[in-house]
């Protein structure tokens, strides 16, 4: 499974920056749902 981080980070508001806790923490729910599902 690929995140596209660049494209996340816009749609969350937070410009290309990576260590935003925004993005952090989206990554992680995206990370906990795809361990849930088996991914």
């Amino acid at each position: 499974m690929g995140i596209g981080p660049y494209d996340l980070s816009m749609d969350l508001g937070v410009g290309a920056q990576m260590d935003h806790a925004k993005m952090k923490e989206a990554i992680a729910r995206i990370r906990a749902a795809a361990l849930r599902a088996g991914k």
